[in-house]
């Protein structure tokens, strides 16, 4: 809803298909790429045309951009993803990208965790993105080691849950010992892991998406 918002405040008209589907990404990182590639197919055919892709998961992006490469597709479903992965864009890349500046307030101590699929494969860091510029009364907090993983990983956080939970205490425990007001994570996978500890620390800091908060001190401007 945030994405949308934001799309909408830059003057884009935005479409929503309801007949849009996982994009597979869980069964390629599981091997299942015949399960991948059927997910592939109806995702494909869904976001075929000229539109403009825009969607708040990096690791969904990347997937579709790079990891479709992977697998056994039709010649008519790669001569769709050749197109599709020409004009599929995370969000917060997509209004970086455009030059896009949000002007508002977000008064608070941001911690951020850069998701390893924002950084590492769709190549933006979100807490040196241009689009933090209009925002008043925001100070990025990053911890030593940013771009850590943070032990979600779809399929992995369950065939490997020990190892993922251990990771998942570890980041979020940096990011608590920044002290902040708010935790900020780009990715759906990481705010599930990231919110899930911080339940089990007792901890109330609330977790967003940089579209959250980028809507937040739209908000507030307004107000």
């Amino acid at each position: 809803m945030a994405t949308a918002k934001l799309l909408r405040h830059f003057g884009y008209t935005v479409n929503f298909n309801p007949k849009q589907v996982c994009c597979g990404q869980i069964f390629i990182n599981w091997g299942r790429m015949k399960k991948a590639e059927k997910l592939a197919h109806d995702f494909l055919k869904v976001f075929s045309g000229p539109a403009t892709v825009v969607g708040p998961s990096g690791s969904c992006v990347a997937t579709v951009r790079d990891k479709y490469g992977l697998l056994d597709l039709s010649a008519g479903d790669q001569s769709l993803w050749q197109d599709l992965r020409t004009r599929i864009f995370d969000t917060m890349e997509f209004l970086n990208l455009r030059d896009h500046r949000v002007a508002g307030r977000f008064s608070a101590r941001v911690a951020v965790h850069r998701s390893c699929h924002l950084l590492r494969e769709v190549g933006l860091d979100i807490t040196a993105a241009d689009i933090w510029s209009g925002i008043d009364g925001m100070e990025i907090l990053v911890p030593d080691h940013p771009a850590e993983c943070c032990g979600f990983g779809g399929v992995f956080s369950v065939k490997m849950g020990e190892v993922a939970a251990e990771t998942g205490r570890r980041v979020v425990a940096g990011l608590v010992d920044l002290r902040p007001d708010v935790i900020m994570v780009p990715d759906a996978g990481c705010i599930m892991q990231v919110r899930s500890v911080l339940r089990a620390m007792g901890s109330k800091i609330p977790v967003m998406h940089p579209t959250e908060v980028l809507v937040r001190a739209m908000e507030a401007r307004d107000e």
